[in-house]
């Protein structure tokens, strides 16, 4: 199935952008469990994955109010997918 979605995007010649950094927020126990996974990996460009949906996300809301004035403060930039593609 995945392929076939891949080989069906690059026919419509659409871009497939994945990300590297999956702290799996949906298996962790706290917030703070989240943050630490997220730094942990964070890299220059890094692009992260976190989740909104099936079970209650407060956790992962928590964690974003952590590492969005954390990850300013180390002078990381927030952009749209659309702002890297050219």
């Amino acid at each position: 199935m995945l392929l076939t979605t891949f080989i069906l995007l690059l026919r419509l010649r659409k871009k497939v952008v994945l990300w590297d950094n999956n702290p799996k927020d949906y298996k962790c126990s706290s917030s703070k469990e989240i943050v630490s996974k997220v730094l942990k990996k964070l890299k220059q460009g890094s692009i992260i994955v976190l989740h909104d949906g099936a079970k209650n996300r407060t956790d992962t809301v928590k964690a974003i109010e952590i590492l969005i004035p954390e990850l300013l403060k180390r002078d990381y930039m927030f952009k749209t997918i659309s702002e890297l593609i050219i």
